[in-house]
């Protein structure tokens, strides 16, 4: 067993493995409970084979070699010296024990390796539904793995259970390097997470920290955007306190999408949400594109309810639905990099806009629009209304019923004009939201979040005068 006070966010541990074994087990066990702390396991040729990281119930057990752990490779277990990197998120001292060859929990043996040398396993373009539709999901989501209180078992069944095509596990700054099934299609993603805000990134190809002297350079949140920028990059929940997004330096052209709803169970997200919305449709007014999706942020079981909430926190509330011509991760970045999605709280849609030959986030030609959404499963009186340039133009209630509510409406959009849809219920939250189409030429967004805020907020200042 050997002990380490880790007083610094950034430690190095050197071990030494005196011979080869096929497989080797550790248990680290974090005195402070409430301090993000992640730890890397390098071999002697600085090549990653696991991590294990703690909060709350993080997994704190790594098996390498022949039955690896999610959180470890399937490299063989070699003699020669090893390191652990120690990240630690806050100022307090933290302790750690670690101990080999303990017993290991099954329900975190990998199936089969997710990533291999770093390097993705899967087949981005590999088509597991032909049909071109779109296609049901979750972009924010967390296990056992990270702070959440699922296992993969959990969550297959309630993904099926809520009809999911894919999700995306966003564990806090870690990625499960082995495979478990969850019945759907599984975006390998994480939440990258700093004390200044977070930001999902979606379809990892490769990991940026496989070697050891990834730790060299001084990290920053603008050092990972432009590692992971062929992925699909995503604000969280901006306006959240105390988990907004503070961090100024960054700039929206290294974003691609903003999360405009945030788990909708949560107390304080109500305000989040609206402001996210206004700061969404600030960004279209000045001419500028860029676009929203949903993420349930679950955490908890699905029995399960946040102080205050009247509805528990579950997977797919909200959903996002992203057009692809066929299910493929690739499609889904693709698709929703291209703002061909929509939100949803338990309404189901289908949108027509002239005939079908538009959808959403998409630029059009003529300004003469025909606009077309069914609306499904509506268990209490609601609202909807499209907003142009930032203004409601037309809204209408839809009473409580039983099957199909048809709404059918024609615009003309003068160029350099954008038209969206939203949905409310009676308590005035957004339960679906349809990202713009437009007309005219528009660029994605590009100036720094800082600049972007303080000019809304001077914005919001001119209009409550």
């Amino acid at each position: 067993m050997k002990r380490v006070v880790v007083n610094e966010r950034f430690t190095i541990i050197d071990f030494v493995l005196e011979e080869s074994q096929k497989q080797l087990s550790f248990w680290f066990s974090f005195k402070h409970e409430k301090i993000w702390t992640s730890c890397y396991i390098y071999n002697s040729q600085g090549e990653l084979i696991g991590d294990v990281a703690n909060w709350s119930n993080c997994s704190k057990v790594i098996t390498i070699g022949e039955k690896p752990t999610i959180n470890a490779t399937t490299e063989e277990v070699k003699e020669g010296n090893y390191k652990i990197v120690i990240i630690k998120q806050d100022t307090q001292t933290q302790e750690i024990e670690i101990m080999c060859n303990q017993n290991i929990d099954e329900d975190i043996i990998a199936e089969d390796p997710s990533f291999i040398k770093g390097v993705y396993q899967g087949d981005f373009k590999q088509i597991v539904q032909p049909k071109s539709r779109y296609y049901k999901g979750d972009f924010h989501a967390h296990t056992f793995y990270s702070d959440g209180e699922n296992n993969y078992n959990e969550v297959k069944e309630d993904l099926k259970q809520y009809a999911a095509d894919f999700i995306a596990l966003t564990e806090h700054n870690r990625i499960a390097y082995g495979k478990k099934d969850v019945g759907v299609l599984s975006i390998p993603a994480f939440e990258l997470t700093t004390p200044r805000g977070h930001i999902n990134i979606h379809g990892i190809k490769y990991l940026a920290h496989h070697n050891i002297d990834f730790w060299k350079e001084e990290l920053t949140i603008n050092k990972m955007l432009e590692i992971y920028k062929e992925s699909l990059t995503c604000i969280c929940h901006p306006f959240l306190n105390p988990w907004d997004f503070t961090a100024g330096e960054v700039n929206l052209g290294d974003i691609d999408v903003i999360e405009l709803i945030n788990d909708p169970t949560f107390p304080d997200n109500k305000e989040a949400t609206i402001e996210a919305i206004k700061f969404f449709d600030y960004i279209w007014n000045r001419g500028a594109k860029i676009y929203g999706v949903g993420g349930s942020d679950c955490h908890m079981k699905k029995t399960d309810c946040y102080p205050g909430a009247t509805a528990p926190s579950i997977f797919t509330d909200p959903s996002t639905y992203v057009f692809c011509e066929g299910l493929s991760l690739e499609n889904i970045i693709v698709g929703t990099k291209n703002g061909h999605t929509y939100i949803t709280r338990g309404l189901q849609l289908d949108i027509s806009i002239n005939d079908g030959k538009v959808i959403p986030g998409q630029k059009v030609e003529k300004g003469e629009i025909d606009y077309q959404i069914n609306v499904c499963n509506i268990k209490s009186n609601i609202k909807y209304r499209f907003i142009q340039d930032g203004q409601i133009v037309l809204q209408d209630n839809i009473a409580q019923r039983e099957g199909v509510a048809s709404i059918h409406h024609r615009f003309r959009l003068e160029d350099s004009s954008y038209l969206r849809f939203e949905i409310v219920n009676e308590l005035d939250d957004v339960v679906a939201f349809i990202n713009p189409i437009y007309r005219g030429d528009r660029e994605h967004v590009n100036i720094t979040y800082s600049n972007a805020i303080e000019q809304y907020k001077q914005q919001k200042e001119i209009e409550n005068d």
